[in-house]
C-alpha cells in the first residue's frame, strides 16, 4: 500500500508539472511581441520641407525643389548635399519611441517649455509632423518628447546625432569654381 501512495504521488506530481508546463507555453504564444512605434511614418511619400530649431538659436530649413534637389533655405540659400540630406531623412524616419510616460513630470521639468531641439516634416500631401525635444532625463540617455503635442514620451539620444551635426554644419553642396583659363596670342611686330 506505500507503493501505490508513492506511485499515486508520483502520478499527481507529473500531472500538476505537465498541466504548469502548458500554461507557460500558453503564455509564452499568447505574449504579443512590441512592435517598434516610429516618431515619424512615410505613409504618405517623402518629405518635401524639414525644418531643424535647437534653443541656442540655430535654425535650418531644407526644402526638395524636385528634378533641382534638396536647397537650403534658412540660413542662408543655396544647393544642399543631397546624399547628406537622405542621411537626415533616414535618420529621422528611424526614429522610435523607447518609451511612453503614463505618469510624466511637468512640461517644464521635461524641458519641453522651451525645447532643445524642434523637428519638423511637411509631406508631399501636405501634412505636418513636429517633434518637440526637451531635456536630457536623470540617466542621460534619453530625451523627453512629444509627437504634434500629445503625450510625452521619451527618445534615445543616438537617434538625433544627424540632427545636432546638420545645424552645426548645414549640408551645403561642394560648389566648383571653374577659373576662365588664360589666354595668350601672339601678335607679330613689324
Amino acid at each position: 500500500s506505500t507503493w501505490i501512495m508513492l506511485g499515486l504521488f508520483l502520478l499527481a506530481l507529473a500531472a500538476l508539472w505537465y498541466f504548469q508546463y502548458q500554461e507557460d507555453q500558453a503564455e509564452l504564444i499568447a505574449t504579443p511581441i512590441a512592435t517598434p512605434v516610429r516618431i515619424f511614418t512615410s505613409n504618405s511619400g517623402a518629405p518635401v520641407r524639414i525644418l531643424l530649431h535647437s534653443s541656442d538659436g540655430k535654425s535650418l530649413e531644407l526644402v526638395d525643389k524636385g528634378i533641382e534637389g534638396w536647397y537650403i533655405v534658412d540660413p542662408e540659400l543655396g544647393k544642399a548635399d543631397s546624399s547628406k540630406v537622405a542621411e537626415l531623412i533616414n535618420g529621422l524616419l528611424a526614429l522610435e519611441v523607447d518609451s511612453e510616460l503614463e505618469t510624466s513630470p511637468s512640461v517644464e521639468e521635461m524641458g519641453l517649455a522651451s525645447p532643445t531641439y524642434t523637428i519638423q516634416l511637411i509631406w508631399e500631401d501636405g501634412r505636418a509632423h513636429v517633434l518637440t525635444i526637451g531635456s536630457q532625463t536623470p540617466t542621460s540617455s534619453r530625451y523627453y518628447a512629444k509627437v504634434d503635442g500629445g503625450v510625452a514620451v521619451l527618445i534615445s539620444i543616438y537617434g538625433l546625432t544627424e540632427v545636432k551635426s546638420m545645424l552645426d554644419t548645414p549640408p551645403a553642396a561642394a560648389t566648383v569654381t571653374v577659373q576662365p583659363a588664360l589666354v595668350v596670342t601672339a601678335t607679330a611686330q613689324p
